[in-house]
C-alpha cells in the first residue's frame, strides 16, 4: 500500500506491505516521516478534510494530511467585552497538549473510541466558533477581536466552513468603514482566507472589483501592516483570481491612465514606485515590486507589446531605476531578489521585442534610422543612393546594409545609431581608423552587429525563458541594469571600444576576428561576475588596455620602456628579454623536432577509402635553417589512420614519401576552443580542441564532412613535392567525376542570420561555427587573400601541455609572440628571475638617472715631463 502524506507544505510517500492493526500505529509511522516524536498530539485527515477515525478510510493511493490537534480552532468564548485581543485556549486542550472527549488527559489516539470522540469535539468546536465569529463580526464591540481571531485561523476545515457561510461577504461589506488596527486585522483575515484557492474563487466578479477599489488606496496608509497586507491582497487578485483580467482592465489599466475617478485620479503606478524608495519595511518593498511585476505582466498579456513598452517607459519617468539600484546595493532578501530578477526580465523583453522586428527596407521608419546612422557617421559626405558601395566604408558587408541585420533585426541598427549619436567622436574615430590599419582593418558595422549578438545571446542570455522558480543562488541578476535606462546600449558602447583597442593590442587581422571577439567576450563576462552596480564600476573592471595588464602581449619594448629607468637598465632588460625568448624558442623547437600527434575532430577519407583520424606534425630539421628567417624553416605533416601506424608504414594510402613539407609560415594556429578554459583538469582525462590552417597548394581536396555524415565522400589526395610531376601526370589522364566541395576558407567574422537564410548557404568548416545562432560568413572585400588556399582542421589534444608547446613553437618559429596562457606565464617568470639575477650586482648602488658632468681641470694644474 502506498500513501501520499503532507505535513506543513512538505510531502512524503509511505509504502508498506505489512497490515495496519490500529490507528495509533499508522499515525506514529506517518509522523516519523517528518521526525515528529510526540505523534499523540497529531491526527490524520483525508484531503477532503474528513478526520480519519476508521482504518477503512485509508486505502492504497490515499492522500493524508497530518495536523496538530492544538490548532483546530479558537475558543467559542472571547473572555471579555473590551474588544481587545485576548489569548485563546482551544477547546479540550490542556497545558500538556493532550486531548480527549471529556477534556481530560489522554496519552494517544490509540483507539477508535478516542478518535470518534476527538472528531465529535472538533465538529462542535467548528460549528460553535464559526457561528460565533460571524455573529461577532456584526457586533461593534466584538468586531475587532473577531477579526483578530479570524486572521489566525490555520485549519482549512474552519476556513472552508467560514467561506461556506458567506463570511467573506461580511468582511467585504465592512472593510471600507474600518480604521486602525481593526482594519489591519480585517485585511489579514481576508488574506488568510483568499490564500486558499477555494476562498479566492468564492468571491464574485462584482465583489472582486469593489474590493480591489476599496483596497487600492490603502497601499498609502501610514500603518505599515495595512500597507503591506493591501499590497499582498492586490497581488493575489491580479495574479491568482479568475477575474484578474477584468480587475486589470477596470482598475489598474484605467488607473495607469489617470481615469479612475473613484480614487481621485491618482496614478498608483507612481505611488508603487515611491514606496520602493520611501518605505523602510522590506515586506512593503517586496510587495510593491511584486505588484508592479504583476501589472507589467498583465499589460503584456492583455494589451500587447506597445502598451507594455509604454508602461516601462512610464516607470522610467518615475525614476524606478535609482530606487531598485538602492535595493540591490543593500542586503537583498531572497524573495526580493527573485522579484528584481523578474523585473529585469521584463526589461529584457523590451529588447527582445525590438530584436524580433525584421529590418524592412520598405519601411520609412527603418529607412530614416539607417540614414540617421549615415549622417551621424559621415556628416559632410552625401550618400549617393540607398544601395551604394559607400556603405562598405562604414563596414557593412555589401552595398545594401539591410542584409546584415537579418540575425539581430532592427536592434542591431539601434545600437549602431546609439553609439554614433551619444559617442559620435569615438564612433567616427573607430570607423576612420580602419583606413590607417590598411590590411589589418575590420568592418566596423559588422563588428557592431556581432557585439549585439554576443551581448544578447551569450553574455546576458536574454533569449532564455524566464524561470521564476530558480534557486536563489542561481538567479542571474545583473545590478548594472538598474543604474541606467539604456544600460544595454551603454555596455555595448564600452564593449565596442574595448574591441577596437584589443584589436591593436593583439595586432589583429581579419582572419583572427573570431579569436579577438572571444577574448573580449570573456573579459566582459569576467567583469560582470563581480556584479558591478554602476557603469563606472563596470568600465573599471574591464579597462581597455586589459591585454597588456594581463601579460598577454609580449615584445622587446615591454620590458625596456618602464618609467624611471636609465638607458643602461633599459638595455639590460632588453638583453635579458632576448635571452629568455631565445631559451624558450630552443626548448619549444626541440619539442617540435620530436613531433606532435593530434586527433582530427572529424575524420576524413583517403583516395583509397582509408579512414584518416590523426595528423602528425614535426619540424623538418634537415632542410630548416633555424638561425635564418622564418621563410627558411619548414614543417612536415602526415595524416594517419591510427596511432598504431607510423608514417614510415603508411605508404599504402599516402604518396611514396610520407610527409608533406611546407614552410612554417604556411601553418597557422587559428584559435583555441573557449570550452577549454572551463576544464579543470589541464593534463589528463580531458580533450582540448583547437583549430589550425595549412596552406598547401598540393592539396587537391580536403573534405569537411565526418565519416558518419551520411554524404558521398570525395577522395583525399596527398602529393609530395618530390613526386608532384608524376602524380599530376597520372591524375590528368583521368577526369574528376566528383564535384569539388566548397572551399574550407571562410571569413572569420560571422553575422547572425535568420533560419531561412541558413539553408541556402554552402556548408562551413565546423571550427568556424562556434558562434551560435546560425552565424554565416560575409562576403567581405577585405578578406585576406593569403588564406585563399588554406585548409582548416579542428584538432583534439588529450594533453594540455602538448597543445601549448605546439602552439608556442609554431608562433615563435614564425617570428610571433607567445600566446598560450601557460607559455606566457613561464615567459614572465623566467624574465623576472633573470632580470633580478642580472641586477643583483647593482643592489644597494644608486645609479643616477643622468650621466654626471665631467669636472673642469684646475687652472694651476702643471703637467710634468717624463
Amino acid at each position: 500500500m502506498k500513501i501520499k502524506v503532507t505535513f506543513q507544505e512538505r510531502t512524503a510517500e509511505y509504502s508498506s506491505d505489512a497490515d495496519i492493526t490500529n490507528l495509533a500505529q499508522i499515525t506514529q509511522k506517518l509522523c516519523s516521516l517528518f521526525l515528529i516524536s510526540n505523534f499523540y498530539a497529531y491526527s490524520l485527515f483525508l484531503s477532503s478534510g474528513q478526520i480519519i477515525d476508521n482504518l477503512n478510510l485509508i486505502e492504497d493511493g490515499s492522500e493524508i494530511i497530518i495536523k496538530h490537534l492544538t490548532k483546530l480552532g479558537p475558543t467559542p468564548s472571547f473572555g471579555g467585552s473590551t474588544g481587545m485581543p485576548q489569548p485563546t485556549q482551544p477547546i479540550g486542550i490542556n497545558s500538556n497538549n493532550n486531548i480527549n472527549s471529556n477534556n481530560t488527559l489522554s496519552s494517544s489516539p490509540s483507539t477508535n473510541v478516542a478518535a470518534n470522540s476527538i472528531n465529535n469535539t472538533i465538529t462542535v468546536a467548528q460549528n460553535i466558533s464559526i457561528d460565533t465569529l460571524l455573529n461577532n463580526l456584526k457586533d461593534n464591540v466584538l468586531k475587532k477581536k473577531a477579526f483578530f481571531d479570524l486572521k489566525d485561523l490555520k485549519e482549512e476545515i474552519l476556513i472552508r466552513k467560514f467561506v461556506e457561510k458567506n463570511g467573506i461577504d461580511s468582511i467585504i461589506s465592512q472593510i471600507k468603514d474600518l480604521t486602525g488596527n481593526t482594519l489591519s486585522y480585517a485585511l489579514s483575515a481576508l488574506q488568510t482566507i483568499v490564500s486558499y484557492e477555494f476562498g479566492l474563487t468564492s468571491i464574485q466578479l462584482s465583489n472582486s472589483i469593489e474590493l480591489t477599489k476599496e483596497i487600492l488606496p490603502m497601499i498609502e496608509n501610514s500603518n505599515p501592516s495595512i500597507s503591506k497586507t493591501s499590497l499582498s491582497l492586490l497581488c493575489l487578485f491580479l495574479s491568482k483570481s479568475s477575474h484578474s483580467v477584468e480587475i486589470y482592465k477596470q482598475i489598474f489599466k484605467n488607473n495607469n491612465n489617470g481615469n479612475n475617478n473613484n480614487n481621485n485620479d491618482k496614478l498608483y503606478n507612481k505611488i508603487l514606485v515611491q514606496l520602493l524608495g520611501s518605505s523602510s519595511t522590506v515586506d512593503i518593498q517586496l510587495n510593491s515590486l511584486t505588484l508592479i511585476n504583476n501589472i507589467i505582466n498583465k499589460t503584456l498579456q492583455v494589451d500587447g507589446e506597445l502598451e507594455f513598452n509604454k508602461l516601462l517607459s512610464e516607470l522610467d519617468s518615475y525614476e524606478i531605476n535609482p530606487k531598485l539600484k538602492k535595493l540591490v546595493e543593500g542586503i537583498i532578501a531572497p524573495e526580493l531578489k527573485r522579484q528584481l530578477y523578474i523585473y529585469q526580465r521584463h526589461r529584457f523583453q523590451v529588447i527582445t521585442n525590438r530584436k524580433n522586428v525584421v529590418f524592412n527596407k520598405e519601411s520609412p521608419e527603418h529607412d530614416a534610422l539607417l540614414m540617421k546612422l549615415w549622417n551621424l557617421t559621415f556628416p559632410s559626405v552625401k550618400l549617393e543612393s540607398r544601395v551604394s558601395e559607400q556603405w562598405k566604408q562604414m563596414g557593412f558587408q555589401g552595398t545594401d546594409p539591410c542584409t546584415d541585420f537579418r540575425g539581430m533585426g532592427i536592434f542591431g541598427l539601434d545600437n549602431l545609431v546609439y553609439f554614433a549619436e551619444h559617442y559620435g567622436d569615438k564612433f567616427r574615430k573607430i570607423v576612420n581608423s580602419q583606413v590607417d590599419r590598411k590590411d589589418r582593418e575590420y568592418p566596423t558595422a559588422t563588428a557592431g552587429i556581432v557585439i549585439t549578438f554576443e551581448l544578447y545571446n551569450t553574455i546576458f542570455k536574454m533569449g532564455d525563458k524566464v524561470n521564476p522558480n530558480l534557486p536563489i543562488d542561481e538567479i542571474p541578476l545583473f545590478p548594472l541594469f538598474f543604474s541606467h535606462p539604456n544600460a544595454f546600449e551603454e555596455v555595448y558602447c564600452t564593449t565596442f571600444q574595448i574591441l577596437d583597442s584589443t584589436w591593436d593590442d593583439m595586432n589583429g587581422t581579419y582572419m583572427y576576428f573570431q579569436k579577438i571577439i572571444s577574448s573580449v567576450k570573456n573579459l566582459i563576462i569576467s567583469a560582470l561576475e563581480s556584479k558591478p552596480t554602476t557603469l563606472e564600476a563596470f568600465e573599471w573592471k574591464c579597462p581597455k588596455n586589459n591585454l597588456k595588464q594581463n601579460g598577454l602581449v609580449f615584445n622587446d619594448q615591454q620590458q625596456s620602456n618602464k618609467p624611471h629607468q636609465t638607458d643602461d637598465i633599459k638595455g639590460l632588460c632588453q638583453q635579458v628579454n632576448k635571452e629568455v625568448l631565445e631559451f624558450i624558442k630552443n626548448q619549444k623547437t626541440q619539442y617540435l623536432s620530436e613531433g606532435f600527434q593530434f586527433k582530427l575532430h572529424k575524420p576524413i577519407k583517403s583516395k583509397s577509402s582509408i579512414v584518416l583520424n590523426y595528423i602528425n606534425i614535426k619540424l623538418d630539421t634537415n632542410n630548416s635553417n633555424l638561425s635564418g628567417s622564418s621563410n627558411e624553416i619548414y614543417i612536415q605533416y602526415c595524416l594517419l589512420p591510427s596511432l598504431d601506424v607510423s608514417p614510415v608504414d603508411s605508404k599504402s594510402f599516402l604518396a611514396s614519401t610520407n610527409y608533406n613539407t611546407i614552410k612554417v609560415l604556411d601553418l597557422n594556429f587559428i584559435s583555441e576552443s573557449t570550452s577549454n578554459s572551463k576544464k579543470k583538469d589541464k593534463s589528463t582525462n580531458a580533450n582540448f580542441h583547437f583549430t589550425i590552417s595549412i596552406k598547401d597548394e598540393q592539396f587537391q581536396q580536403i573534405l569537411q564532412q565526418p565519416i558518419n555524415g551520411g554524404n558521398n565522400f570525395n577522395d583525399l589526395n596527398i602529393i609530395n613535392k618530390d613526386n608532384s610531376n608524376s602524380n599530376n601526370n597520372s591524375n590528368s589522364s583521368t577526369p574528376n567525376t566528383t564535384s569539388t566541395p566548397t572551399s574550407l576558407t571562410t571569413s572569420p567574422i560571422m553575422i547572425p542570420q535568420s533560419s531561412n537564410s541558413i539553408s541556402n548557404q554552402p556548408p562551413l568548416s565546423p571550427s568556424l561555427l562556434s558562434m551560435s545562432g546560425g552565424m554565416l560568413p560575409p562576403s567581405s572585400p577585405t578578406s585576406n587573400s593569403s588564406h585563399a588556399s588554406s585548409n582548416i582542421f579542428e584538432l583534439v589534444s588529450n594533453n594540455r601541455e602538448d597543445l601549448c608547446n605546439f602552439w608556442d613553437s609554431i608562433r615563435l618559429l614564425s617570428g610571433q609572440d607567445i600566446k598560450s596562457p601557460e607559455g606566457s606565464e613561464d615567459y614572465q617568470s623566467l624574465l623576472n628571475l633573470n632580470t633580478s639575477l642580472k641586477l643583483l650586482d647593482l643592489e644597494g648602488i644608486d645609479i643616477p638617472l643622468q650621466t654626471p658632468p665631467i669636472p673642469l681641470l684646475p687652472e694651476n694644474y702643471e703637467f710634468r715631463n717624463i
